[in-house]
């Protein structure tokens, strides 16, 4: 399995649990796919992420986040940037993710980051993902 498949695996389990409810979800540990975590993190699309090492494998426990207890704080997620199909953005090309009620997560040569903070710090990357 490459890195991508693993984020596009990763993200849709994320958006699976999230939709049936459930608390936490269990996932492959990757330092990408903890960046993306850690981003998540910090805008405010999950409550806790926590490191797991069950039989010398790593693996990442998600605790997520609801407003109430039916109503999840991720609308929709979506893979952009595939194996086959990578997508790069420049920072002067970046558009808003849903008018700016999302965001888009880059991979960027300073890291793994949100759109809003790469536009400020005026670097572009490789175009992961979107949430709303």
């Amino acid at each position: 399995m490459t890195k991508k498949f693993l984020i596009s695996n990763s993200i849709s389990r994320i958006y699976n649990a999230q939709q049936m409810l459930h608390s936490t979800v269990v996932i492959e540990y990757s330092k990408l796919i903890y960046g993306i975590t850690q981003t998540m993190l910090s805008e405010g699309y999950i409550k806790y992420v926590k490191r797991l090492k069950i039989n010398n494998i790593l693996y990442i426990k998600i605790y997520l986040k609801y407003i109430k207890r039916n109503k999840s704080v991720i609308n929709n997620i979506c893979v952009i940037s595939r194996p086959g199909k990578r997508v790069y953005k420049k920072y002067k090309k970046m558009k808003y993710t849903y008018n700016n009620l999302g965001i888009s997560i880059l991979s960027t040569s300073k890291g793994i980051m949100s759109n809003i903070k790469a536009k400020k710090m005026r670097i572009g990357g490789e175009l992961i993902c979107k949430i709303f």
